[in-house]
């Protein structure tokens, strides 16, 4: 997996779509449901953004790194945290904060 994977404009790309992790004998779809990106950052030389995903709610994942696999990316690494539970979803959000290239 490249480093550029996780960088807001690769991940644009994929919004709307649904990645796939894999825990235990289970794969669990999760849908990119929006990126959130704070302005400020680049300000000061960094990239800052939040991505937001949307699971089952029978299917509740842990923080913690996991396998994401994307049909267009590829597989890449991700720190996810449940944030938010409803009847329909479980929503999870990915924080990136990286410094930009000189």
């Amino acid at each position: 997996m490249s480093e550029d994977v996780l960088r807001k404009v690769t991940m644009d790309t994929i919004v709307g779509d649904t990645l796939t992790l894999s825990v235990s004998e289970h794969e669990i779809p999760l849908k990119l449901d929006t990126i959130r990106e704070r302005a400020d950052a680049k300000e000061n030389g960094y990239e800052c953004f939040t991505m937001v995903f949307s699971g089952p709610v029978d299917k509740e994942l842990n923080q913690g790194t996991y396998t994401m696999k994307s049909e267009k990316l590829g597989d890449f690494l991700l720190f996810i945290v449940p944030v938010a539970k409803s009847q329909e979803a479980m929503t999870y959000e990915a924080v990136i904060n990286r410094e930009l290239a000189s």
